[in-house]
């Protein structure tokens, strides 16, 4: 199903314990004939700080990998949002709704032919 895909995202938080794994896995997506070019990181439920997410991307960076810019963030807004069948852009909160949109934008901008939007 990789080897098919137009993109492959690795959803990760920041721990070792979670990008570890993730890691290992997109190595063996590569040696199944997966581009690297079209694996992605994602940090996902993430919440830490600016010291810890510096600290992650330094680490995927280090291991070759492709990390997305934005964050998807561990909210209890989007908990919320998502227990009553909404998407975390639908919260009522216009801060969570741009995280969410970013990341999505920035998932839309890394699928071939489709021009970049800011």
């Amino acid at each position: 199903m990789a080897q098919s895909s137009d993109l492959v995202l690795m959803p990760t938080g920041y721990s070792l314990d979670d990008m570890e794994p993730q890691v290992e896995a997109a190595f063996e997506l590569e040696d199944a004939g997966v581009p690297a070019d079209r694996i992605f990181f994602c940090f996902c439920r993430a919440k830490g700080s600016e010291a810890e997410d510096r600290a992650a991307r330094a680490y995927l960076t280090k291991a070759r990998m492709n990390v997305l810019a934005p964050v998807f963030p561990e909210l209890a807004s989007i908990r919320q949002g998502h227990a009553e069948g909404k998407a975390a852009s639908e919260v009522p909160f216009p801060g969570v709704q741009e995280k969410a949109v970013a990341v999505a934008q920035a998932i839309m901008n890394r699928l071939p032919g489709v021009k970049e939007a800011a």
